[in-house]
């Protein structure tokens, strides 16, 4: 049995994944916008609000989320290393999300084309983008698109890099390859 999908509902989600704002290849497969966001790192003595993100000098695997704001202690607090955990530094409490994240790069909407696809349905298209650092070695598994406006990961796939074993060096620039999503207007069932 097979279905359509009409223009205006391919449009909307390619338009939804349209509007994220930061690309990022990470080490595994991400569930949550906190596997993927690369936040700043953590201060000493800073008003922190509720909401806000952090990582840690020392790069853990993991970030943290603001639960409870306040300011920030004198010195680094135990950094928490459970998932969902919490713990406080200073008057600050902080939440404990895992993070997969190699390298991160900011994207905006004129870097996004939506058009139709030969195969009938619509399709996005992503620029190339070149020269971007990487953060943290390791070994690329996925690409990312995620949204900062409402915390949201909008786009997940599988990613290879032109190094056989798929592995960055912290330091080091990378390209992120164009990227072309396609949603057919059959949908088979």
């Amino acid at each position: 049995m097979a279905g359509w999908l009409p223009v205006e509902y391919q449009d909307y989600i390619l338009n939804k994944i349209a509007e994220c704002d930061e690309q990022a290849m990470v080490t595994q497969m991400p569930t949550t916008f906190f596997n993927v966001v690369w936040p700043s790192l953590w201060e000493q003595g800073t008003l922190i609000e509720e909401g806000d993100l952090c990582r840690p000098p020392t790069d853990n695997g993991k970030i943290y989320e603001c639960t409870a704001g306040g300011t920030t202690g004198a010195s680094e607090p135990s950094w928490g290393t459970v998932q969902d955990g919490t713990f406080t530094d200073g008057t600050v409490t902080w939440k404990t999300h895992d993070n997969y994240a190699l390298v991160n790069t900011a994207r905006t909407p004129a870097e996004f084309t939506v058009s139709d696809d030969i195969s009938g349905g619509r399709k996005m298209v992503l620029a190339e983008k070149m020269g971007v650092v990487t953060h943290t070695a390791g070994i690329v598994s996925h690409g990312a698109l995620i949204c900062h406006a409402d915390r949201t990961l909008r786009h997940v796939t599988e990613a290879a890099t032109t190094v056989g074993n798929n592995s960055l060096e912290s330091g080091r620039t990378t390209i992120f390859y164009a990227l072309t999503v396609v949603i057919s207007d059959l949908i088979v069932e």
